[in-house]
C-alpha cells in the first residue's frame, strides 16, 4: 500500500472539449458519490453511499431522471426499484425484515396493485395478491403460515365473495358470500372422507344441506347390518 496516497475531496474527469464526464467526491452532508455523464453533459449514472450507510446505484434517462435504482437502504431493505418517466416508482424487487420478499407493482397513481412474495409472517407464507385502481384488495392466491392454502375473490369494498382452498385441518372447501358479507354456500370434503353441501340464508340461518358419509359412518335411517 502506498504510504503517501493522493488525498483530495473531489476528482473530475473531462473529455477533449473540457466537459466534465465523471466526478468523484464527498458532499457537505457526508455522503460520497461517483457521477458519470453522457457526451451531452446529462448525468446518467450515480453510485453513492449516504451518511446513513445507504448504498445505491442509480441509472438515469436522457433527461437525467432516475429510472432504476439498485441498493441497500439503511433500514435493511435491499432491492431493485424501477421508475417511470415521471419519477414514480412502478416496480420493485426487494427483500427486508418486516416486508414481503418478492415483486411489488404500483400504478401511475402510486397505488399498490400487485405483490408476489414470501412473508412476512404471520400475514403470509407465499402468495400472489392484487388490488384495484381504488386501492381495494380484490384477489389472492397463496399459502399461509398456519398450513392453509387457497384462492379468494373480494368485491370493490374489500368484502370476501368466494374462497377455494384447503384449511389447516385438511378440509378442502369452496365457499360463497353475498354482498353483505354473509356466508351463503359451502361445498367441502373433510379429512374423514365425508363430503357436504350446505346453504345459509342472508341472516346467517342454516337452511339446508346434503352430503355423503365418511367411510364406515352409519347414516340415520339406513340398515347398518
Amino acid at each position: 500500500m502506498d504510504p503517501n496516497p493522493l488525498r483530495v475531496s473531489s476528482l473530475e474527469v473531462v473529455d477533449e472539449q473540457g466537459a466534465v464526464r465523471a466526478r468523484l467526491g464527498t458532499r457537505p452532508d457526508g455522503s460520497l458519490a461517483l457521477e458519470l455523464a453522457g457526451a451531452d453533459g446529462t448525468l446518467r449514472v450515480t453510485l453513492g453511499v449516504g451518511p446513513d450507510g445507504t448504498a445505491v446505484l442509480g441509472l438515469r434517462d436522457d433527461d437525467g431522471g432516475v429510472r432504476a435504482a439498485l441498493g441497500v437502504w439503511a433500514e435493511g431493505l435491499a432491492g431493485l426499484q424501477l421508475f417511470d418517466g415521471e419519477q414514480r416508482k412502478r416496480v420493485a424487487v426487494s427483500q427486508g425484515e418486516g416486508a414481503p420478499s418478492g415483486l411489488l407493482v404500483w400504478d401511475e397513481e402510486s397505488r399498490r396493485r400487485a405483490v408476489v412474495g414470501h412473508g412476512p409472517e404471520p400475514e403470509r407464507a407465499a402468495s400472489a395478491e392484487f388490488w384495484d385502481g381504488e386501492g381495494w384488495y380484490r384477489a389472492g392466491y397463496g399459502t399461509w403460515p398456519d398450513g392453509s392454502t387457497g384462492a379468494e375473490v373480494l368485491d370493490d369494498h374489500g368484502r370476501v365473495r368466494a374462497r377455494l382452498g384447503e384449511r389447516p385441518d385438511r378440509t378442502a372447501a369452496a365457499e360463497l358470500w353475498d354482498a353483505r358479507g354473509s356466508l351463503r354456500a359451502r361445498l367441502g370434503d373433510r379429512p374423514d372422507g365425508a363430503a357436504t353441501l350446505d346453504f345459509w340464508d342472508r341472516d346467517g340461518t342454516y337452511r339446508a344441506g346434503l352430503g355423503s358419509p365418511a367411510p364406515g359412518q352409519v347414516v340415520p335411517g339406513e340398515d347398518s347390518a
